[in-house]
């Protein structure tokens, strides 16, 4: 390296980070660089200890890199960060790169053509696309380390604080797979040192069991540090903010290598965000790329084998490189197979004759072969076979090899292996049957789609013939079975071929020794030369999925005669091109016939015509016949007749073509449903009475069952066929169903599939009287009737009678409640709020729906209450319970709380509960001034309210109180005691004194109100009277003063005497 190129990067880096300059390097350094270390070749080699990088390397732009120059020259007033100290820049050649240009002033790089990596600074996940997460990925080994097409969701997996950061490739794409080491810094003891080391893997479980907590492909977080697997509820030491930690990048994923430095980053170089522990650190992005070991995957790209196991690439201008190193100690590689993606890779050495395969693996990441030490011998269990092909399953992964049993034999199969790498063992899957004759020399190769379809392709001398055998059929396939397949017709192409592949458009290449040559498929037609340059090569294999063709046969509804039978034919080129492959129906089965044309590679914008014709006793006319055509699972074309074309449409993948047959019948299905009281759970009805009938607008038809009514079975269908006289005759179907009780009709269709697959839907409008469906021979219909079992209902109400037990009337304000008994079953379900208060109407707002699960019995025990208030006497309650068909039942509760029983889904029930209010008590005593007991005194009681009666009241004097008469019921001298007394206000006043005693002018007030406490029983006390003064007499002698004064108070007396039996009187009256 020139001193002048060291000059001007120290002179114009000052204060740049290594990061920057290794970024340099990478991308452009034309003096040699080692992508395993991410440094210069020239500091590997002079033993110089590579400097730490400031933050993990992403290729910047020109624009980024010169900033992070004047930055680094000017400063950043703005950062708080402490910077670590600048290392010492590795000398870097630049006279041999006229692409990089240098200046003092700053660092400007032009980016050459293809750098080593693309920006991928600043990364912003809205613009790569919707967010992914691991269901967004193929399951199996072969997803990690793939690429996925989602953008970083951000970390996830733990809370604060924690480190985290990414591993994506130039595109801001998420890669999983990657490992790193984590560290944290010690400072206890005699020699501080990095302690703690962990290797972090990519967790790409929903339930992160391992140091990395985040689940996102690709995304790293790490929380728990005390060991690899905290495991899914860790605990222990963890990250604290602020700690100093250091990561370091170790396997790329699989398939990939680093762009970005290999090199430890340490956290004293980044940043914490967040606030004192609710801190979290980014230690960045990790860079990587496809590693130039890997197969190319896309079209025109295929891969020879020479027997000495090197792989040799061609593109698609016919340039052959080799990829990779050779297989050590190999003289007879075959059976090349590569992966989707590029991966896994495989191949094996024949030994015995060619009839024993060893298993050896491509490491994709390193460029080299290795012996998986499973060796399939194949004359064992006598299945001797010449093994001449191998590849790897698209859709699984696995590794197929196979091979056809030696000529000489009378019956020339192909038998086929399969190895998994997970087991590391193969296993015998079966054999194929071929046209090979007995002394046919036999070759050729194996490939796959990425559905699993199989292609075994047999090359006989120019003649080459292709088996295909479905995924389904494969996957099925059980040891010494012979494996359904079907054949193409024989192409005249290239001699002796030993190699097949299939890329992304379609196309097929045919490989003999140094030769590959290019077909448009499926007629193997456009011949084209690829290359003559390949090293004695004994096999082709490629990574794309070829777009496919299938034509097959349906019969819907039976054969008319059970020795009918169907050709299929396929052709390129329309009606009268050229004949692709044929296939015959055979037995007498139902739906999908076994028999079949493909699936066969083809490219995409070729006509492609298929037809049936009758075989064996069949008769076309009686039969309804149509044709529909599917392109990656959605149906594109679709006819009536016995023929049809397509073109496969730019990005289709696989074009499935069937045709279907009919007899001239209808098939019509009448399902019935029935769910739950909330309208889930849907469950088949069984034991319903439905009904179809058909009238016949054009020719006649009949039907099968004859009966317009049936029973749905266990299944909830019951069915008819409806036949007609030809197939261009039509019918109006009309169906119906008779509800049963505790059911509503919730909705109801017919669906009509066509024999073409189109599809028409008739809405019903309820269990009858529903608009009329038309249908055609070969049309399958199904109606659906949907009913919901009723939920029941409760209401809850209140009413009060009089003191006398008479005039109930509603009252609002009281709680009353409805709540399922303990004894319901399962599923029965009550709405909230469990309690209510009753309104102006004496009744609950809202009543409260009882929901039945999907069982027609179902019956629901429901406990009403009310709660009691002071001051009232239940009565009684009745529940009238009213059924669907309007008639009515009562039901007694005989308390405050009782169980409603037997309420069943559609009734109705109205609970009322009955009080009245108590009546009050008054009581008092007559005492004179000590205390004591006083007979013979006399009231008034007037009430309640304003308006009310006056009651007399003379004390009871009797041995008990039943032989009271009167109101005073307190058998007692001197005690009173009224009961019965409504609630109201009274006024109590004495009408008579004691004999003896002054008469009481005291009013006493009270009121009876059953709402308050001790509202009900009233206690007066005691009421005193006062006795009377003794009369003098005057002294013996003359007529004195005081003769005259007693006259007077006698007249007085007597007066007052008077006064008061008239007013006793008036009181009685």
């Amino acid at each position: 390296m020139s001193s002048l190129w060291k000059n001007k990067i120290a002179r114009s880096a000052v204060g740049v980070g290594a990061t920057t300059m290794l970024v340099a390097t990478m991308m452009f350094g034309g003096g040699g660089f080692n992508p395993a270390t991410a440094a210069p070749l020239e500091a590997q080699e002079s033993g110089v200890e590579e400097p730490l990088l400031d933050a993990p390397v992403v290729a910047d732009s020109t624009e980024e890199l010169a900033a992070k120059a004047t930055e680094a020259q000017t400063g950043n007033p703005d950062s708080k960060q402490e910077k670590a100290p600048v290392a010492e820049v590795p000398s870097v050649s630049v006279e041999e790169d006229p692409k990089v240009s240098v200046k003092t002033d700053k660092l400007n790089i032009v980016e050459p053509e293809k750098p080593n990596a693309q920006p991928v600074e600043p990364f912003d996940p809205a613009e790569t696309g919707a967010i992914s997460n691991k269901s967004d990925v193929p399951s199996g080994d072969e997803s990690v380390g793939s690429p996925v097409e989602m953008a970083a969701v951000g970390p996830d997996g733990a809370l604060k604080p924690y480190v985290h950061w990414n591993v994506v490739d130039n595109k801001g794409t998420p890669v999983p797979g990657a490992t790193f080491t984590f560290e944290r810094w010690s400072a206890t003891g005699w020699r501080p040192s990095w302690t703690g080391k962990r290797t972090v893997k990519d967790c790409v479980s929903s339930e992160c069991k391992i140091i990395d907590r985040d689940p996102d492909l690709g995304e790293y977080l790490v929380k728990w540090i005390d060991s690899e697997t905290p495991g899914v509820n860790p605990s222990g030491s963890s990250i604290i903010a602020g700690n100093a930690y250091r990561i370091k990048p170790v396997n790329p994923p699989a398939g990939y290598e680093w762009v970005s430095s290999t090199t430890a980053v340490e956290s004293n170089t980044l940043t914490w965000s967040g606030q004192g522990q609710d801190r979290i650190l980014d230690f960045g992005k990790f860079v990587v790329r496809k590693s130039s070991f890997v197969p190319v995957c896309e079209a025109g790209y295929v891969y020879g084998l020479s027997s000495t196991g090197q792989i040799q690439g061609v593109s698609p201008t016919g340039t052959v490189t080799k990829l990779g190193q050779a297989a050590k100690s190999v003289n007879s590689f075959n059976g090349l197979g590569i992966g989707a993606g590029g991966s896994p890779v495989f191949a094996y050495e024949r030994s015995k004759s060619t009839e024993s395969a060893t298993i050896y693996r491509y490491d994709v990441n390193a460029g080299t072969w290795a012996n998986t030490n499973v060796t399939t011998n194949s004359t064992q269990n006598s299945r001797t076979v010449q093994f001449v092909a191998g590849a790897v399953n698209l859709d699984t992964g696995n590794y197929f090899i196979g091979g056809y049993t030696p000529s000489g034999n009378n019956t020339r199969v192909f038998r086929i292996w399969e190895y998994n790498p997970s087991t590391n063992a193969t296993v015998y899957k079966g054999y194929i049957a071929t046209d090979l004759k007995k002394d046919d020399t036999a070759n050729g190769d194996i490939a796959f789609d990425s559905n699993g379809n199989l292609f075994v392709v047999s090359g006989t001398g120019t003649s080459t013939t292709i088996y295909s055998v479905t995924a389904e059929n494969l996957a099925n396939a059980t040891s010494e079975g012979l494996i359904p397949s079907s054949g193409s017709k024989s192409f005249t192409t290239m001699k002796d071929v030993n190699g097949v592949a299939f890329d992304a458009d379609g196309k097929g290449y045919l490989s003999s020794d140094n030769t590959v040559y290019s077909y448009d498929m499926p007629g193997w037609t456009n011949s084209k030369n690829v290359t003559s340059s390949l090293s004695s090569s004994t096999d082709l294999a490629s990574c794309g999925s070829p777009p496919t063709v299938t034509i097959e046969k349906y019969v819907e509804g039976g054969r008319v005669a059970v020795t009918d039978q169907f050709n299929l034919t396929l052709r390129q080129g329309g009606e009268n091109g050229t004949e692709i492959g044929t296939a015959t129906t055979t037995g007498n089965a139902n739906g999908l016939q076994k028999e079949r044309v493909g699936p066969l590679p083809t490219v995409r914008g070729v006509n492609l015509h298929f037809n049936e014709t009758a075989a064996g006793t069949t008769n076309l006319s009686n039969y309804a016949s149509s044709y529909r055509c599917l392109v990656d699972g959605e149906q594109k074309v679709q006819g009536t007749g016995t023929s049809g074309s397509i073109t496969i449409p730019a990005g289709g993948q696989a074009v499935e073509c069937r045709f279907y047959n009919s007899p001239l019948i209808a098939q019509v299905n009448v399902h019935k449903q029935v769910t739950d009281s909330k309208g889930e759970n849907p469950e088949p009805g069984a034991n319903w009475n439905v009904g179809a009938t058909a009238k016949a607008t054009t020719g006649p038809i009949s039907a099968t069952p004859n009966s317009p009514t049936q029973q749905t079975n266990a299944s909830g269908t019951a069915s008819w066929k409806f036949a007609f006289g030809a197939s261009n005759h039509k019918a109006d179907l009309s169906v119906k169903e008779l509800m049963q009780d505790g059911y509503d009709f919730k909705k109801g269709t017919c669906e009509v599939t066509n024999l073409d697959g189109t599809t028409k839907k008739t809405e019903l409008s309820g269990a009858a009287n529903n608009p009329n469906v038309a249908i055609v021979p070969g049309d399958v219909v199904d109606c659906t009737f949907v009913n919901t079992l009723k939920p029941a209902k409760v209401t809850v109400g209140k009413q009060l009678q009089d003191f006398a037990g008479q005039n109930a009337k509603p009252t609002a304000g009281w709680t009353v409640g409805a709540t399922l008994d303990p004894s319901n079953a399962n599923g029965i379900t009550i709405s909230t709020p469990e309690t209510a208060q009753t309104g102006t109407n004496g009744k609950v707002e809202k009543p409260w729906i009882v929901n039945f699960p999907t069982k027609p019995g179902a019956r629901a025990q429901v406990k009403v209450r009310e709660t009691m208030q002071d001051g009232y006497d239940f009565v009684g309650s009745t529940c009238v319970i009213t059924a669907n068909n309007g008639s009515t039942r009562e039901q007694k509760i005989n308390a405050a709380s009782g169980v409603l029983t037997g309420l069943a889904p559609g009734e109705s029930a109205d609970c009322t509960f009955t009080n009245k209010p108590k009546p009050g008590t008054v009581t008092w005593e007559k005492v004179d001034e000590t205390g004591s007991a006083l007979r013979g005194s006399e009231w008034e009681l007037t009430g309640p309210g304003s308006d009310g009666v006056t009651t007399a009241i003379t004390d009871c004097v009797e041995a008990e109180a039943s032989t009271c008469s009167g109101p005073d019921k307190d058998p007692k001298a001197g005690g009173f005691q009224l009961s019965n007394l409504k609630w109201g206000s009274y006024t109590l006043v004495e009408t008579k004194a004691p004999a003896g005693y002054i008469l009481s002018t005291e009013v006493h007030k009270f009121t009876i109100d059953g709402t308050k406490p001790a509202g009900l029983t009233i206690d007066l006390k005691k009421i005193e009277n006062e006795q009377q003064p003794a009369l003098s007499l005057p002294l013996t002698g003359g007529l004195g003063s005081q003769s005259f004064f007693i006259g007077g108070g006698a007249i007085l007396l007597a007066a007052l005497a008077v006064l008061g039996i008239r007013r006793r009187k008036g009181a009685t009256q």
